[in-house]
């Protein structure tokens, strides 16, 4: 696994003067993007992730199903998806908060069996930079 100690998030300052938060994580020896993420329960109790950028997925997040019961997530809805195999199946579609850009932003996640990723929903208006070595900064920020 990734040592999360040494992602911690942090701000950078911008020409204008303005702090951003931006979200760094590492590339795994295994060529994947992992970053932590704060998912927020019903009360206010935060809970970190590990969660893997995949540019392929359209959604917003996609849960394991233990985190999803872990959280007592509300389920909001079944959808048909398209697989990466091209299969197609039906998913539990929940809602939930995630802290991104200092903001707790409510969204919706598909439970899976595997692992969390972060689709392209939740990073439209980021700016991606990945350094795709093992080891290598995966870095997260608004776009200007």
């Amino acid at each position: 696994g990734i040592s999360w100690r040494r992602l911690a998030p942090h701000t950078k300052n911008f020409k204008r003067g303005e702090q951003c938060r931006v979200i760094i994580g590492r590339v795994t020896e295994r060529d994947e993007a992992g970053i932590p993420l704060s998912l927020m329960e019903e009360y206010g109790q935060q809970t970190e992730v590990e969660a893997l950028v995949d540019t392929g997925f359209t959604g917003y997040l996609a849960l394991s199903r233990d985190i999803v019961q872990q959280l007592n997530l509300p389920q909001v809805d079944e959808e048909e998806v398209d697989l990466a195999d091209g299969s197609t199946t039906i998913l539990a579609l929940y809602k939930v908060a995630v802290l991104w850009n200092e903001e707790p932003r409510i969204v919706t996640a598909y439970a899976v069996a595997g692992r969390t990723l972060i689709g392209m929903k939740l990073l439209r208006g980021s700016l991606v930079t990945l350094e795709v070595v093992v080891d290598g900064a995966v870095t997260i920020e608004p776009a200007e």
